[in-house]
């Protein structure tokens, strides 16, 4: 079991209830479209299944009070396919105060640091580099892969993505003395075995080659001729060519997207539960 120290421990079930276990191995950030109280209340009802409806390990105030509803081992209905997967991996969830249309205040961008730089020293078997794929372990929020999502929806949001991306995993990771961006040990590794094997070098591709210059003894070769303009019509007004076809402009496809009341997150079919 593992629990934060700095965060207010508020368990959806008492201490003991059976739950399945998690190997954690992501942490994926959610938008509660909501206050904590809210999510609180919502959590707490149970369906016909005796599934909480709707449920995320962490949830952040907007004044950056962190509160933990579900210890980190034991799954949380938050993140779709990310849940539990068959070999018992799953994904840490993390919920914040407020909407999608709102960007997160500065004390949840740095309770987010804060929470994240405990949960991966805490579970080392999570990724310290953004998910890769939808079971790469590592750090990523709700919408960055489609099977962490069953809805249409923009979770965290378009102003929190961005500061996602910007101000939390750069923090996150420079904690750890690692820069977003830099390669991960893995790829280090790979890359020396490359160099000293040669194993797994591709061609570099061929470039084009340059057309020819013409010589400074020839001239340049001048575009085909096309047949003379037809003359005016005697009297009549000037003969004029077919209008240039206007530029090609696509078609915009506006997106919607679903904001709810609630945080209402992804929990995976029924028949993937254990």
């Amino acid at each position: 079991m593992a629990f934060c120290p700095f965060a207010t421990t508020r368990l959806l079930a008492p201490p003991g209830t059976p739950r399945p276990t998690i190997n954690p191995t992501q942490i994926v950030v959610h938008t509660m479209g909501s206050t904590p109280a809210a999510a609180d209340r919502r959590f707490r009802r149970a369906d016909a299944h005796g599934h909480a409806i709707g449920q995320s390990h962490f949830g952040i105030g907007r004044d950056g009070t962190i509160v933990q509803w579900i210890d980190t081992t034991a799954r949380a209905d938050a993140t779709y396919r990310a849940n539990r997967r068959a070999d018992t991996t799953g994904a840490v969830a993390v919920t914040t105060e407020g909407h999608a249309w709102q960007p997160w205040t500065d004390a949840q961008t740095d309770a987010l640091v804060r929470l994240h730089v405990w949960l991966l020293r805490t579970h080392p078997t999570i990724g310290r580099r953004v998910c890769r794929s939808a079971a790469d372990p590592g750090l990523g929020h709700h919408t960055l892969f489609g099977a962490w999502t069953a809805r249409t929806h923009s979770c965290p949001g378009r102003l929190r993505a961005p500061q996602w991306n910007e101000t939390v995993i750069p923090r996150v990771l420079a904690a750890f003395g690692t820069r977003y961006g830099d390669p991960t040990p893995d790829q280090l590794a790979a890359a020396f075995v490359t160099q000293m094997t040669g194993e797994g070098e591709d061609a570099p591709p061929e470039k084009p080659p340059l057309p020819a210059l013409p010589r400074a003894d020839e001239p340049a070769a001048l575009p085909a001729a096309g047949p003379p303009p037809a003359p005016p019509a005697p009297g009549g007004p000037a003969v004029r060519g077919p209008d240039p076809e206007p530029p090609h402009t696509p078609s915009v496809q506006v997106v919607v997207h679903a904001v709810r009341d609630f945080f209402l997150p992804d929990s995976a079919p029924k028949r993937d539960h254990p």
